[in-house]
């Protein structure tokens, strides 16, 4: 099967829709499985959600490849005497754009709901202001009594935001942090069927990464690989100037990163493979954390020499996250040819 623009679209939409908030990854699970390729098997779920998957010996792999399925939502803490529910995040939502969303809570059955506003009129000029989690109310129309026979405290909500396509090979879905690097990995598996590659590798779809990151943390301690590479997304450039990181560009290729949490082997391997091979690349630098699963990966046992490649994306953690799909194809390409290549042997 050819990896193209119109595969990974579909893909990426697929993704995008599913559910899979942070600790509720399986709703993704089934997604994933129906894209891989048929030689990929078994697919392993593991007790703190992740999925793992293997092309050849899942006891012999040598190269790990892992990007986390989950993605910011919220949950419901309380119940007001009018029916209002209140949420707090579950993992890093940027609030500035909460106010009049609408939201999709996930009770005994899924419901609409739209974030509580005051109307500029009455807001005494603090309408530029972003709204404060312990402020955070939704509306579903129901009164207290209504509401508690379909909501409970627990029960999460996600955006109500349909992926869509933009001009010039971008889309804008939820989620795309990070099921865009989910997708990537789904690529990959395809390239290397393509390619008739014998080897072993194991694909870690990994849980939690935007609350805690134990999905990576027990990934990293069950994998017999000594090198993995993970695969996220990172900061793009957009009008208004980004402080305090150096953004890539969409369509310029995946964003391979430095960092002294990394393998600097294995960040030089991926691109010297990009040179190699003529695959676009970017590099960004993270003087200290990533802020990634690679963290994670790279202490786990008696440490996994890890790298960090991520597709650049434009406005994160919001409901209308932007990626150019081409990116999504080259990092695959460049990490099917790191999985050619071996990784990174111990010395």
């Amino acid at each position: 099967m050819t990896v193209n623009k119109e595969f990974i679209k579909k893909l990426l939409f697929e993704l995008t829709a599913a559910g899979g908030t942070a600790g509720e990854e399986k709703e993704i699970f089934s997604v994933i499985s129906e894209n891989l390729p048929e030689n990929i098997r078994p697919e392993i779920e593991t007790r703190n959600g992740n999925m793992r998957a293997f092309i050849g010996d899942k006891n012999k792999a040598s190269v790990l490849l892992d990007a986390h399925t989950d993605k910011i939502g919220f949950a419901v803490v309380s119940i007001d005497s009018k029916g209002f529910l209140k949420l707090a995040k579950v993992g890093g939502c940027d609030m500035r754009v909460m106010q009049g969303s609408p939201l999709i809570i996930k009770g005994e059955r899924n419901i609409m709901g739209v974030v509580c506003n005051t109307p500029p009129h009455l807001s005494d000029g603090r309408e530029d202001r972003a709204i404060k989690e312990d402020n955070l109310w939704v509306d579903c129309g129901l009164s207290k009594k209504e509401i508690e026979k379909i909501v409970s405290i627990g029960d999460r909500a996600t955006f109500f935001s349909k992926p869509c396509e933009l001009l010039g090979d971008k889309i804008a879905a939820p989620g795309l942090d990070n099921r865009a690097g989910v997708a990537a990995l789904i690529c990959c598996a395809h390239i290397l069927k393509d390619m008739g590659y014998q080897g072993n590798v194991e694909f870690l779809f990994s849980s939690r990464e935007e609350t805690n990151g134990a999905g990576a943390i027990t990934g990293g301690f069950e994998t017999t690989a000594s090198t993995a590479v993970a695969v996220d997304t990172s900061f793009a450039e957009q009008p208004d100037n980004l402080k305090g990181c150096n953004p890539g560009t969409l369509g310029k290729g995946t964003m391979i990163c430095y960092s002294s949490t990394l393998d600097k082997k294995v960040t030089n391997k991926l691109v010297n493979i990009c040179e190699d091979k003529s695959i676009p690349y970017q590099k960004e630098v993270w003087t200290m954390r990533t802020g990634t699963n690679a963290d994670k990966l790279g202490v786990s046992k008696g440490g996994i020499k890890c790298g960090l490649v991520s597709v650049p994306l434009r406005y994160m953690h919001t409901a209308c996250e932007v990626i150019n799909i081409n990116d999504v194809k080259y990092t695959a390409e460049l990490l099917a040819e790191f999985v050619i290549s071996g990784g990174v042997k111990d010395e």
